[in-house]
């Protein structure tokens, strides 16, 4: 796992102001497998879960489907790939890439994401993303 992500998400996690959910093409099992063999599935308990079911598993139509129960909130999309960037605009959202190694930081910042943080990127530099995103939507 690169960067602060367990700090970041502990404090998404505790925050009222967040919520953490879970977009991906992947299917229920599928997800909470990979959340748990990162080690972060205890801060996804309480998420909502967007994945693949048998009538829904194009992870456009997914990220789509998470956009439109979340209208009316403010919405980023946090992927470290190039379809998770394509995925997003495609559902209208914003993105920030963060790179895991999979995909490159230079990779993911020629797609022109909304925003792009460094492999090592701290708690900081995410409140920093979120703080930017903030001041545009309002």
């Amino acid at each position: 796992m690169l960067g602060d992500i367990e700090k970041t998400l502990e404090f998404t996690q505790k925050s009222s102001k967040f919520i953490n959910a879970i977009g991906t093409g992947n299917f229920q099992e599928g997800a909470h497998v990979k959340l748990k063999a990162a080690g972060i599935s205890k801060y996804f308990q309480k998420s909502k879960f967007y994945v693949a079911t048998p009538e829904l598993w194009n992870r456009d139509a997914i990220i789509q489907s998470a956009a439109l129960e979340s209208a009316g909130l403010l919405n980023l999309v946090i992927g470290d790939s190039p379809r998770d960037i394509s995925s997003a605009r495609h559902a209208e959202m914003a993105v920030l890439a963060i790179p895991t190694g999979q995909h490159t930081y230079q990779e993911l910042k020629e797609l022109n994401p909304d925003f792009i943080v460094r492999e090592d990127w701290t708690l900081k530099d995410f409140l920093s993303v979120i703080e930017e995103f903030e001041s545009i939507q309002n």
